[in-house]
């Protein structure tokens, strides 16, 4: 189920204002996801229905400290998360203090849905996933890209009117790997990307690792209790994030 918006704007300064001035300083980071929600405790993964792709926020992610009563602050959304894994009574959002508009889309691809295909409406891609289990769809540019996308996927067995009573969508098998973070993306039909486009990285998931479009990130996490991803604007910012993971041990396969 997507999770519910979090944007507490009036909230960020009283929260600050229990920190000492060199976690403030410490904690002020720009987070460039619009999706990052307020997450339960036993679910750390964001919203899947990714509407907002490109838009950033000046975001500082809000941690519950699980060993003290007032929150602490932390700019690493897969450290966050995996902190609270397991309940324990700790919980994780994002606090937005700023966003742009939303990109408006010229066409949607829908995945997963009551029917699949590429719509030219928000509202008829609503419609096609509204009370959906598992839906899946993602908003394009381009209709020649997102016919592409649809294709290719369609050629995967990633694409189903069938909400299918599983705890996930797709067989394992089935799911998508990441790219090589070593050698950086290769040209492929599901991944034709425009200057502006996120790239997308697993942390919790199936297959952890950096992936090209979010399609291919959300096969990797939908369905699985605890996982965690994340979406930034360059593949060299991908890189390092899920390289930080890693050391920290925060990258799991579920």
């Amino acid at each position: 189920m997507p999770m519910r918006l979090f944007d507490p704007v009036d909230e960020i300064d009283e929260i600050l204002a229990a920190l000492t001035l060199q976690e403030r300083q410490e904690s002020r980071q720009v987070i460039d996801d619009a999706e990052y929600s307020e997450s339960s405790r036993t679910h750390s993964s964001p919203a899947l229905c990714h509407r907002t792709t490109g838009v950033c926020l000046s975001a500082t992610l809000a941690l519950d400290s699980l060993t003290r009563s007032q929150p602490r602050l932390t700019p690493d959304w897969s450290l966050a998360a995996t902190a609270v894994q397991g309940g324990h009574g700790g919980s994780v959002r994002s606090l937005h203090s700023a966003s742009k508009r939303r990109r408006k889309y010229k066409v949607y691809v829908v995945f997963r849905g009551h029917h699949v295909g590429l719509v030219p409406t928000w509202p008829q891609c609503s419609q096609a996933t509204q009370q959906f289990r598992f839906s899946l769809f993602q908003g394009y540019q381009s209709s020649t890209v997102a016919a592409a996308a649809f294709d290719y996927a369609l050629d995967h067995g990633w694409v189903s009117t069938q909400a299918t009573l599983a705890t996930v969508p797709v067989p394992r098998a089935s799911v998508p790997g990441p790219i090589a973070v070593a050698t950086g993306p290769e040209p492929a039909p599901l991944s034709r990307r425009a200057v502006d486009d996120l790239w997308y990285i697993v942390y919790r998931g199936v297959h952890p690792g950096i992936f090209p479009t979010f399609l291919e990130c959300a096969l990797n996490v939908l369905g699985y209790e605890g996982a965690v991803h994340e979406s930034v604007h360059t593949f060299a910012e991908a890189q390092a994030k899920f390289a930080r993971a890693q050391r920290g041990g925060e990258v799991v396969v579920l």
